[in-house]
């Protein structure tokens, strides 16, 4: 490693470090977890028989939190209905026993993620071992996860999942291939937190795994079958209501730590006002930002599509070049995509760079030095509200894209190593 490329990592790691301890007060003396809240008010109503995910009223609030020690304000839940009901056993606990089991979770799902990346990139002794986990465990868009009490460790924990089944193999004879049913268990309860890594299955055909594929495919239905059954008023509910409540979350908050791509274009594309928190969550303070130029919203749309097709035609040509040989890799360009292409991808949602920077980091000095890059950039992308509140108008939007410009430099990883390994064989 050079000088530079050390520095650059000593300072990211010393970002990601400092902003997770500046985060752990939020635990104390109960977990706030705006977002769990959220879940864990939408499973309590649909224990008792009426669901609801938006638009909480005043008196179920009160009423939680005098019965049940709701602590904040719920944010509004946009899981699938499914999600709230796995979730239901958790509101047998008061509401800070509850945070403090999903931490629990969360921090074990992290651990276990960490451990597998560290197995990935090929650590010898425990003392690379115990590196690699305190880099995962206080990686930005992890502790962001846990400060919010979001379900991304889940989606994490599955990602891996499936590329560790993918680079196995389809196993032999009749049995299964080592590792698919983790990998197809976890696949499907990321679908129920998140909708979007139902796209993830786009990737298995290109690397013409058909077994995995069709295993996906028949747990994929029969968990469609017990959502209709299990949930079916409230799934029937959020089916109707979702789109719209979609669209008018999208026109309020064309949010700041939106990481897609679409988004970042239009925070490029023309002026914007934003409510931004300070180094602590408890203080918010407006900024404007003033740009040279205001372009219709309309037409920046229409250039964020046409960029993330261009990247999707880059995506494809890719995996069918070299899907076959490296199925890990195009499946991680593929997860690497979902979080440039699909809207309202956040800041918390890019613990799914992790996949990608673990596939890199053993395939030499080149690979390492893009991983650093990217890890910076997600450092960076950790001061977000403090790049929005000291810097210029322009400054300030471009630099609300740095987790996007890691998703961007990563995806370039891959595919130069895919482009440069489709004649020999896979890893």
């Amino acid at each position: 490693m050079t000088r530079t490329a050390a520095l650059f990592a000593a300072v990211a790691v010393s970002i990601h470090v400092a902003t997770a301890c500046l985060r752990l007060g939020t635990f104390v003396p109960c977990p706030e977890m705006p977002d769990f809240a959220g879940v864990y008010t939408a499973a309590w109503t649909m224990r008792h028989g009426v669901y609801m995910f938006q638009k909480w009223p005043p008196e179920l609030l009160q009423a939680l939190r005098a019965e049940r020690g709701l602590v904040g304000d719920p944010t509004p839940v946009l899981s699938p209905p499914i999600w709230a009901w796995l979730l239901q056993p958790l509101t047998a606990f008061a509401f800070p026993t509850a945070a403090w089991l999903w931490l629990l979770l969360l921090v074990a799902m992290s651990a276990w993620s960490a451990a597998t990346i560290a197995q990935r990139v090929g650590c010898r002794g425990w003392k690379e071992t115990l590196a690699v986990g305190l880099l995962v465990l206080t990686f930005g868009p992890i502790v962001l996860s846990m400060t919010l009490g979001q379900n991304s460790p889940v989606l994490l924990c599955a990602a891996l999942a499936v590329g560790t089944a993918l680079r196995r193999g389809p196993g032999r004879g009749r049995g299964p291939g080592r590792g698919r049913v983790p990998a197809v268990l976890l696949w499907t309860l990321a679908v129920a937190a998140k909708l979007f890594p139902a796209a993830w299955l786009a990737a298995l055909p290109l690397t013409r795994r058909w077994r995995l594929l069709g295993a996906f495919l028949a747990t994929g239905l029969l968990s469609a079958l017990l959502v209709v059954v299990f949930t079916p008023t409230s799934t029937g509910s959020y089916v109707r209501r979702m789109p719209g409540i979609t669209a008018n979350l999208f026109d309020k908050k064309l949010g700041l730590d939106d990481q897609s791509l679409g988004a970042w274009v239009q925070r490029v594309g023309r002026p914007h006002r934003f409510l931004v928190h300070g180094l602590f969550l408890g203080t918010q303070h407006k900024v404007s930002w003033s740009l040279p130029w205001s372009i219709d919203p309309a037409q920046l749309r229409i250039v964020g599509v046409i960029l993330v097709g261009a990247l999707g035609v880059v995506t494809l040509v890719a995996m069918l070049r070299a899907g076959v040989l490296e199925p890990e890799g195009a499946f991680y360009l593929c997860v690497l995509y979902t979080l440039l292409a699909v809207p309202h991808m956040e800041r918390y949602d890019h613990v799914l760079l992790l996949p990608a920077m673990a596939w890199l980091w053993p395939r030499g000095s080149h690979e390492r030095t893009i991983v650093l890059g990217a890890y910076f950039l997600t450092a960076l992308s950790r001061l977000n509200h403090l790049w929005a509140a000291l810097l210029p108008g322009l400054l300030a939007s471009l630099a609300s894209g740095f987790g996007v410009c890691a998703a961007l430099l990563l995806g370039y990883g891959v595919v130069e190593c895919l482009s440069v390994t489709r004649a020999q064989p896979a890893r």
